[in-house]
């Protein structure tokens, strides 16, 4: 069972390098940047809710969200104003799939038809947080290879942690609400942060709102679906 824990949180965080990989090689305009940012952005602020409303423990998820958010504000001090996108999706990406790796190892404790289905649920989600990494690493000038080897460690942190949960699920599941909190705490904190005020400033303002309102609902979409 744990090949099989291994191997699907594998796909399901190759998902995130196969998002990101058409930005090596496509220019990215400020009208298609803006769009794609407003999409992400909606879809990690559902992601982040979804991540909330999973979490059973209301005061744990409390405090987990307060340390993530106050984590990220005290990160963006060590990072200058121009670089503060990138590396603030990176990590906040990185954080994100901890929780999600676990949900992945957690399910296939209880059950292999349940640990499938969150696997394939996440790894649809992952495709945009490649555009997230990518897209800002390669715009603050940081060479194709680098980036490449940042989104691959974003993505390797999933299988890492549903190894993790399957073998330790009893005290995972005592954790999770923190750990659910915290990666939601983080999302919210540098979508509202920075990625949304990154759409606003190029003229396109209207339609990365749009772009934002349909991440919002292809995401509830997907939700529905699984």
């Amino acid at each position: 069972m744990i090949n099989d824990v291994l191997l699907m949180a594998l796909l399901a965080g190759s998902m995130t390098i196969l998002g990101g990989l058409p930005f090596f090689f496509l220019a990215v305009s400020h009208r298609l940047r803006d769009n794609l940012l407003g999409f992400s952005a909606g879809m990690m602020v559902t992601a982040a809710f979804s991540l909330i409303s999973e979490a059973h423990n209301y005061w744990l998820m409390v405090a987990g969200m307060g340390i993530g958010a106050l984590l990220l504000s005290l990160l963006i001090r060590f990072f200058p104003e121009g670089g503060r996108l990138a590396w603030l999706s990176f990590i906040a990406i990185s954080l994100h799939n901890i929780p999600e790796g676990l949900v992945v190892g957690v399910g296939y404790a209880e059950e292999a038809t349940l640990g499938l289905l969150m696997a394939v649920t996440i790894g649809i989600q992952n495709m945009p947080e490649g555009l997230m990494i990518v897209a800002p690493l390669l715009e603050q000038g940081i060479n194709r290879w680098n980036a490449f080897f940042f989104l691959a460690c974003a993505a390797l942190v999933e299988p890492v942690f549903a190894v993790s949960g399957y073998v330790l699920v009893a005290q995972v599941n005592e954790l999770l609400p923190l750990a659910l909190g915290f990666a939601a705490g983080s999302m919210l904190y540098v979508t509202f942060r920075e990625l949304i005020p990154e759409t606003h400033g190029h003229g396109y303002e209207g339609q990365a709102t749009f772009s934002f309102l349909f991440g919002v609902v292809l995401m509830l979409g997907l939700g529905q679906l699984f």
